[in-house]
């Protein structure tokens, strides 16, 4: 879990985002992930920062009023920390890279402040600001067996067709750069990775991804209509990698959700490890959907009988191996 804190703005935002890196932090660690496997990248705190003037992306949030006192992790944390500048980013993903393997799933959550011009996403940083382009370049040489990237501040609509791609899960708080405002979409989508707020929303004892989502995208309009305010976010899901993103994704099919659905805040390549049993479903659950990728593809060269047929027919094959992962690995409940 690569989770990283942008520039906070005033004093209320940097409580808020405080919270929901705290909450996070304890979520990964409740579904197992260990602490050397979480790293957490805040502001600078700097004078020179202060000074440096506007940012040239036009961000929402720059210059002096952007400075606040650094985010420091509780005392008792002994996962990674760092700054959250383009280098703390870029250093922070090639290191990554050399960590993970094959079976891996990396998790990048930003927190923050957004902002778009000329259709390039930006996130509000220390300094220059690091635009939706520049993460997707960070990214393109790590090989992990999923990629899920979660932006949950503004305008962050206008990340997903720079970061969507094959094994990829892209989840913005906006359905694109336009929606300007502050997003809620981050509290409630933290909160639905904790067991005991109702995330669960099949009651199988597990959140998936998708669950998260669906979840977060309710509460949202439920808080926008009891505020009596005209909703100014709508976030979208992207894991079928055409960066278009949904609204209302679905656990199978084509279109978005099927991904997002079979993928768990859980570290389980360390549970693999010491299980050769559930190594051997992670194999053969990624055989089944590079299968079920390569089928997709086929679609406009197939009858449409014959797509579906053999569509439900992966289907079929994969749904008992999910089933038996979810058996084997931890709920996150204690």
């Amino acid at each position: 879990l690569l989770l990283i804190t942008g520039l906070t703005g005033e004093d209320s935002y940097r409580q808020t985002f405080t919270r929901w890196a705290g909450q996070l932090i304890d979520a990964a660690r409740q579904a197992g992930l260990a602490d050397q496997r979480i790293v957490h990248l805040t502001p600078e705190d700097s004078a020179a920062l202060a000074a440096s003037g506007p940012d040239v992306t036009g961000s929402e949030v720059s210059g002096s009023e952007a400075v606040a006192p650094p985010i420091e992790p509780p005392a008792e944390a002994t996962y990674r920390t760092g700054l959250s500048t383009r280098e703390g980013i870029a250093q922070a993903i090639a290191e990554l890279g050399e960590q993970i393997g094959a079976q891996d799933q990396l998790w990048i959550v930003l927190l923050g402040h957004g902002s778009e011009q000329g259709g390039q996403g930006y996130f509000n940083i220390p300094g220059p600001d690091i635009s939706a382009a520049q993460f997707a370049r960070y990214l393109a040489p790590l090989t992990p067996e999923r990629l899920v990237f979660v932006a949950t501040m503004s305008s962050s609509g206008a990340f997903l067709q720079d970061l969507a791609g094959p094994q990829r899960i892209v989840i913005s708080a906006t359905r694109s750069g336009a929606e300007r405002y502050f997003a809620q979409f981050g509290e409630y989508w933290i909160a639905a990775l904790d067991p005991q707020q109702g995330g669960d929303l099949d009651k199988d004892g597990k959140i998936s991804l998708l669950e998260a989502f669906n979840f977060a995208r309710s509460e949202v309009e439920q808080f926008y209509r009891n505020d009596r305010r005209l909703q100014t976010e709508h976030a979208v899901l992207d894991d079928n990698g055409d960066g278009r993103g949904s609204f209302e994704p679905q656990p199978y099919g084509t279109e978005d959700g099927a991904l997002a659905a079979r993928t768990y805040l859980v570290d389980r390549s360390d549970l693999a490890a010491a299980d050769p049993q559930l190594s051997g479903l992670l194999e053969q659950q990624q055989t089944l959907e590079q299968r079920l990728q390569d089928w997709v593809g086929r679609k406009s060269e197939l009858a449409e009988a014959a797509y579906y047929d053999g569509l439900e027919a992966l289907l079929v094959e994969l749904i008992p191996v999910d089933r038996a992962l979810r058996s084997k690995e931890p709920s996150g409940q204690e």
